[in-house]
Order: C-alpha cells, then structure tokens, then sequence
C-alpha cells in the first residue's frame, strides 16, 4: 500500500522529515490612497478599479504585455466619506508588476474620470514565507477635475 501511495504523490508521515508544500509562487500588492477635488475636498463614492495589469521580466521583455481586466471581473473599491480607498490585489511575482488603476465618478457624474499606473518592483516585496512572496505597499492621492457644465 505504501509503495501504491508513493507512487500516486502522497508523502509519508516520517518523523523529522520537511515539509511538503504544493502551490504557486504569489505577492500582495496594496495601493491606498486619497481621492480629492482640485481644491483638496475629500471625494466619497468614488469607484477605484484595477483595469490593467503587466508582469515584467527584465529576462523576458518579450513577455511584458499589459493585460486588460475584462469589466466583469474587475475589483471595484469606493472611497469612504474621507475620500480614502484601500485596494488590494494578489498576483504573480514578477520582477516589476504594475496597475493601472482607474478613478471613477460614476455615481454624482460630478468629476472627470482618471487613471494612474502604480509601480511594484520585486525588491519592494516585504515578509515573504513559503509560496508567498510578501507584500508590498504604496500611497497615492489623486485629484479629480470637475466635468465642464453643458
């Protein structure tokens, strides 16, 4: 039965052996933030989506190609009554990954929509263990143009 087992992938329960992990390498990617008007006024109910996402190699730049979320499986996140958001996302540890984070007025229809491209090199990766590679965290504030009255 052992010899079966062994066989079909399962490890024995030796005493004293390692630890025996299945998976797949992967990172956090954090991005908070605020989101004011040009004056500075805390926007709430501001929509924050991730719209694209690239993983690049500097081994393989023939590999480096932005991929678009399709709108169904976006992420969506809205700024509270402070304007702050906190948008997470989990991937694959490339040497650099970036987001391309999409700002949204879609409920006052007040502000111009807008887009910011956020940054994670590898070496930012913080408390890695095992598959996870850790994470890494980075701040960005934007400021959202009034739409011109019609």
């Amino acid at each position: 039965m052992a010899g079966l087992m062994s066989f079909l992938g399962f490890a024995s329960c030796e005493i004293g052996g390692g630890a025996v992990e299945y998976g797949t390498p992967h990172a956090a990617y954090i991005v908070s933030g605020k989101v004011t008007d040009l004056d500075g006024k805390a926007l709430a109910g501001i929509s924050v989506a991730a719209v694209s996402e690239e993983d690049c190699y500097a081994d393989r730049p023939y590999s480096n190609e932005e991929r678009v979320i399709p709108e169904e499986y976006r992420m969506n996140e809205i700024t509270d009554n402070k304007g702050e958001f906190i948008y997470s996302y989990s991937g694959w540890p490339a040497d650099t990954v970036k987001l391309k984070l999409k700002f949204d007025d879609n409920i006052n229809n007040t502000y111009k929509t807008d887009s910011a491209t956020v940054v994670f090199p590898k070496s930012e990766l913080k408390g890695g263990k095992g598959w996870s590679r850790g994470k890494a965290e980075k701040n960005v504030n934007i400021k959202l143009k009034r739409k011109e009255s019609e």
